[in-house]
């Protein structure tokens, strides 16, 4: 895992005594947005209650499909943390935004932890109509519940994805214009050093130059980096140098799943 600047900004947010903005984290097409994700929900876990919510499944799906999902999600993970000594809402209940706001709040006065935090991923998954509905009803959250000492008080929301979110983060407008944004950056030489490092863990010599031949194939993309490495230790090689590295670029050029897709 590398910890990234962008994970650093957002941890500080969560970490602020009351939630004055929520996060959107932007980036293209396999940066490790996801990854981050779970990385702030690991770093987090002692102080806060973390969920995480893959919106992926929801395409397709209304409104009210996608907020009893949502509140699934947050009591089963709650119940997970707490057990049945945490005395939770049904989610059978919930036909609009307005009863899951209510379940939102009596949630929050259940658990017993000052941040709960919803690490909401894949946004561009929904309609346009279920997505105006579903985060308008977040931006409630955050209206009803900032400066104050109210239940609703208690959630962060942090988003991810890529084109969909800007959309909806930019603008007057635009119903989560209240994150700050965070745009996922690619790997430093640094990071990719430290990478290609682990090699060493696997009783592989490496040479000289070789993180930085792998930087200059892949500019420090993460997708493109991690794969360049994965391809060399499938190989189960012994040594890389310079020509180990060129050869594994030349076949994921010749074959690679994600770079078909974004062709």
């Amino acid at each position: 895992i590398i910890d990234r600047p962008e994970l650093k900004r957002a941890l500080r947010i969560a970490r602020q005594p009351s939630v004055t903005q929520y996060v959107a984290l932007l980036g293209a097409r396999q940066m490790g947005k996801t990854t981050q994700l779970f990385r702030m929900m690991d770093l987090l876990r002692h102080t806060c209650a973390c969920v995480f919510i893959d919106l992926s499944v929801l395409r397709a799906q209304d409104a009210r499909a996608c907020f009893r999902f949502v509140a699934l999600r947050l009591l089963s993970e709650l119940r997970a943390l707490w057990g049945e000594s945490l005395a939770l809402p049904e989610t059978h209940q919930i036909e609009s935004a307005v009863e899951f706001l209510r379940l939102l709040r009596e949630v929050a006065a259940a658990v017993p932890v000052p941040r709960i935090v919803l690490l909401v991923d894949e946004v561009g998954a929904l309609s346009p109509e279920v997505s105006d509905s579903f985060f308008n009803t977040l931006r409630t959250v955050f209206t009803q519940g900032r400066g104050v000492s109210g239940p609703l008080a208690k959630y962060l929301c942090v988003f991810s994805g890529a084109v969909d979110l800007y959309a909806l983060t930019s603008g007057s407008n635009s119903p989560l214009n209240i994150c700050e944004k965070l745009y996922l950056s690619d790997l430093e030489l640094a990071d990719v050093r430290r990478i290609v490092g682990h090699f060493a863990h696997l009783g592989v010599a490496v040479e000289e130059q070789v993180a930085e031949q792998v930087y200059i194939w892949t500019h420090g993309h993460p997708y493109l980096t991690m794969r360049l490495c994965a391809l060399m230790e499938q190989a189960e090689l012994e040594r890389i140098g310079l020509a180990e590295v060129d050869a594994a670029a030349e076949q994921m050029l010749v074959e690679d799943d994600n770079i078909r897709h974004i062709i």
